[in-house]
Formats: structure tokens, C-alpha cells, sequence
């Protein structure tokens, strides 16, 4: 994970915290410049559902496919909460 501004590999972790999309958010600060950013997390058994995709039936495709489409929307939000 580089930091956005100084391309700096070393950060802490500020904050980590599940959201409602199942994923983890983690807020980090870059040890050589300060600059905080915000970076999400899949854990391993989405992954894995993503993995048994084509094998699912029709709703738990399109619960997947809401799951990424809420997943989009927070992270727009988060964007735009973090330019005010």
C-alpha cells in the first residue's frame, strides 16, 4: 500500500472498522508526509463467494451484485465527504 501523495510504503493504521457492505475500511496515515487516506478490504469469504459466482442461483448473484453496487455508492460518498 503506497501513500497517495509521497508514494511512501510506511503508514499506521488509524481506524479499521467493518461497513454495512461487508467489506473492512480502514483509515491510514503515512508515516513520512501525514496525508490520511482511506483504503477498503475484501475479506476472504466474499472472495470465496465470488468464486462459487457461476454456480449460484439467481438471487444470490443479484445480492452479490447489490453488495458491490452499495459498495460503489459508500465509497462515492466517502469521496465526496472527504472533498468538504
Amino acid at each position: 500500500m503506497k501513500c497517495p501523495k509521497c508514494d511512501c510504503e510506511k503508514h499506521n493504521i488509524i481506524d479499521s472498522r467493518p461497513t454495512n457492505t461487508n467489506l473492512i475500511r480502514r483509515r491510514r496515515e503515512c508515516i513520512e508526509c501525514k496525508k490520511r487516506f482511506t483504503t477498503y478490504e475484501m475479506p476472504s469469504n466474499i472472495l470465496t463467494d465470488y468464486n462459487r459466482f457461476l454456480k449460484l442461483g439467481k438471487s444470490k448473484k443479484q445480492q452479490l451484485i447489490d453488495q458491490i453496487k452499495s459498495f460503489l455508492e459508500d465509497l462515492e460518498e466517502d469521496k465526496n465527504d472527504n472533498e468538504l
